[in-house]
This record gives C-alpha cells, structure tokens and sequence, in this order.
C-alpha cells in the first residue's frame, strides 16, 4: 500500500508540477513580451531621434553647398566677362598696333 500511496502522490505532484510550470512559462512569456516590446519601441525612438538629427545636419551643409555654389557660380561668371573684356581690348590694341605698324611702314617707304 505504501508504494500505491507514493506512486499517487507522485502522479499528483507531477500534474501539479507541469501545470505550475506552464503557468510559469506563460506568465514568463508575457513579461518577456511586454519587456521586448518596451525595448523595441526604445530602440525605434532613438534610432529615429538619431536619424532626424543626421537629417537636420545633412540639410544644414545642403544649405551651405547651396550658398557656395551661388558664390562660385557668380565669381565664375564675373571672372568670363573680366576675361572676355580683357581679351576684346587685347585684339582692340593688337588691331591698333598692326594699324601703327603699317602706317609706320607705309611712311618709311615714302620717304
């Protein structure tokens, strides 16, 4: 009889035991849930924190290179027309001095 006994409180602590563990297991799964949700929603919020600040950076040298290429646009554009004017003299005086030379050679053959 004792070994009936014992063998029936086995089977009683057995059934007790796996049903305490899955009531373990699913209180354990929920914790692990709500946890790994509050971690994921944490890690969104500052990868988006992080990557709004890059994007306000990104703009702030987009601005800039705008600027700069403004700048550059209109000093390369000023530089053409200096440029452009530089040389109109230079065939102007080029035209010039070829006008004195032939003078100067149209003179020396008349005298």
């Amino acid at each position: 009889m004792t070994k009936e006994i014992s063998r029936s409180q086995k089977a009683i602590t057995r059934d007790v035991l796996v049903k305490e563990l899955s009531a373990f297991e699913r209180r354990f799964e929920s914790r692990l849930d709500s946890r790994l949700e509050i971690q994921t929603e944490t890690l969104k919020f500052y990868v988006d924190r992080r990557f709004s600040q890059l994007d306000r950076k990104i703009d702030i040298v987009d601005k800039k290179v705008d600027k700069l290429d403004k700048k550059l646009e209109m000093r390369t554009v000023g530089l053409v027309e200096l440029i452009e004017r530089g040389f109109g003299k230079i065939g102007f005086v080029t035209n010039r001095v070829d006008d004195h030379e032939k003078r100067i050679t149209m003179l020396e053959s008349r005298s």
